[in-house]
């Protein structure tokens, strides 16, 4: 065999395995994701049963209910990440950026996160600077990347160890996590981020689909950014670092204010297929203390808006027969005696070309299921 040949056998024995490696990761992981998927299934029909045996012990049904509300929140979290890997694996994610204070971000998160870290006897401290670190960036996706790093952080250490976030400039505005955890080695360092890659079962407290790091590389990089991790081998612990563009100082009055959203009452049609989902939305509503009626496709709706105007309609997008949610919005907008009315569209994929597409038909609102209270509150509010 020439040279040229054996070169072109070893380049392709190295392409094999790399897809036979690659192939594998896959495998592990969808086994993972039926493994994380199955134990809040598991974790919810039981409390499900125990609520039907326990009948009104209001013990019993406080139980329950925390178990439902964490098992239900452990489930959102697996769906972000996933719905999150592949819209960035499509270049789907938009960012709403704007310039912010990267302390601000970094010293809210440490707050929000430091019992966690606590209840583990891990300790958790911050070293942040006295001057406003500025950069241009959307602070949800960023308070993704720190709370991504610092899941990590978690499951990689244990009681006794020390996790510290940092927060410094340079030419860069600079993020590090380090921790004194279980570290890596050089082979896993330089996959780290990859999609598939995740640390052994056994290295992983708390399971997860090991999509954390994968997300941060992506979000980082849609800022312009880069993140890097190192560790000085096994049982050293490791060090994280994102560096982002730094920005000016924004205009008095460019930034956000805070502060809970306050809506007065009012009248809301519900057009929802889902006939739980519904339901849950009508009582959550009438305890805000709004008059609600609820349809469930696109006739009943038209019938029930055309017998009673209301100040706000919440459509599902995805509804049964011929007509959908758009079918609604073009209905109601080329009526002029719903003029005043609000829509609000509510869908489950959290896709954002569906987001453009349903604002681009005529909607005021886009909502993505399961709905957060307080954006369920913003998009109820009148316009100004």
């Amino acid at each position: 065999m020439s040279t040229r040949g054996a070169d072109d056998l070893a380049d392709l024995q190295e392409t094999v395995g790399s897809l036979q490696q690659e192939c594998e990761q896959k495998e592990r992981f969808i086994a993972t994701l039926a493994h994380e998927l199955r134990n809040p299934i598991t974790a919810l029909r039981a409390a499900v049963h125990l609520q039907d045996l326990s009948g009104d012990d209001p013990s019993i049904r406080k139980k329950t209910f925390d178990i439902i509300a964490r098992q239900t929140d452990h489930m959102e979290r697996l769906i972000d990440d996933l719905m999150d890997v592949s819209r960035l694996s499509r270049g789907k994610i938009s960012l709403d950026t704007r310039v912010l204070d990267l302390t601000s971000v970094v010293a809210q998160v440490f707050v929000d996160q430091q019992k966690s870290f606590d209840d583990l006897g891990v300790e958790l401290t911050v070293e942040l600077g006295d001057e406003p670190i500025w950069v241009e960036g959307d602070e949800m996706r960023l308070t993704q990347v720190l709370s991504n790093l610092l899941n990590n952080a978690r499951k990689a250490t244990e009681a006794g160890d020390r996790v510290t976030v940092a927060v410094h400039s340079d030419a860069d505005a600079v993020l590090e996590v380090r921790d004194t955890g279980v570290g890596m080695e050089n082979g896993e360092v330089e996959r780290i981020f990859d999609l598939f890659a995740q640390a052994e079962a056994g290295e992983r407290r708390d399971g997860g689909l090991g999509l954390g790091l994968a997300i941060v590389n992506g979000i980082v990089r849609l800022h312009d950014g880069e993140v890097d991790a190192e560790s000085a081998g096994p049982g050293e612990g490791a060090t994280f670092r994102v560096r982002l563009p730094l920005s000016t100082r924004p205009r008095a009055g460019d930034e956000a204010s805070d502060g809970q959203t306050v809506v007065r009452e009012r009248s809301i049609l519900i057009v929802e297929d889902d006939r739980d989902v519904a339901q849950l939305l009508v009582q959550l509503l009438e305890l805000e203390g709004h008059r609600v009626e609820l349809a469930h496709d696109v006739e009943e709706g038209l019938d029930k808006l055309k017998a009673h105007t209301p100040d706000t309609v919440l459509c599902d997008l995805h509804l049964p027969g011929n007509l959908d949610g758009h079918a609604l919005c073009r209905a109601v907008k080329i009526d002029p005696r719903f003029d005043s009315v609000r829509l609000v569209a509510m869908t489950g994929l959290g896709c954002s070309e569906l987001r453009e597409a349903s604002l681009d038909s005529g909607f005021d609102e886009h909502l993505t299921k399961p709905i957060d209270l307080d954006e369920l509150r913003r998009a109820l509010k009148p316009r100004e």
